[in-house]
């Protein structure tokens, strides 16, 4: 069966939901990844397109090319993008998606793998003719930000990981206190 799905700003994708079609009809996979960095507080990159590609606000994206694994697209994506070579480490949200888009005149089945790229420090990015904007935001801000309900789900998988992370590192009075006030660290 195939879906529609409409964005909050009443932009719309179709979805596919049978994974039997999905299989039939992939002709062009995907990766997205939510540049982030820790230092000093939890920042995530999302990019704005420009106006001849429909002008909204996304983390870096791009298809995988031939014989590329899906860790080697994202780290050519990120370069590509935003000029970034100084990553951390490369995290697998679990998370796919499938959608139709029109690509160079044509009606596309599209899959989405999703990643977390942690860097070391927020920088300044040099963007590619994709994007004529950048924005570091806190995660409440980046939502604020983001058109598609894949992405927002995307990020809130990304999310999870690093709180589990948080909370799996440090120590027992300091798991109580940041299990009080794990909103506030991540807004900030």
């Amino acid at each position: 069966m195939t879906l529609i799905t409409i964005d909050k700003w009443g932009g719309a994708r179709l979805c596919i939901e049978s994974m039997k079609e999905l299989m039939q009809l992939i002709e062009r996979t995907n990766v997205e990844a939510f540049v982030y960095s820790m230092n000093p507080s939890f920042r995530v990159l999302i990019l704005k397109r420009t106006p001849e590609r429909s002008g909204y606000w996304q983390p870096v994206c791009g298809g995988v090319e031939n014989g590329e694994k899906l860790k080697e697209t994202v780290i050519r994506e990120v370069f590509e993008e935003t000029g970034i070579i100084n990553i951390k480490s490369i995290v697998d949200l679990n998370y796919t998606f499938t959608y139709l888009e029109t690509k160079k005149g044509k009606l596309m089945n599209m899959q989405d793998f999703c990643f977390g790229v942690e860097i070391g420090n927020v920088l300044d990015i040099e963007l590619s003719d994709e994007h004529e904007e950048y924005k570091w935001c806190s995660y409440t801000e980046a939502k604020e930000y983001l058109n598609w309900e894949h992405n927002l789900i995307a990020l809130e998988k990304l999310m999870e990981i690093i709180l589990v992370f948080l909370i799996s590192t440090v120590q027992r009075p300091v798991f109580e206190d940041l299990n009080n006030n794990v909103h506030t660290i991540l807004r900030t």
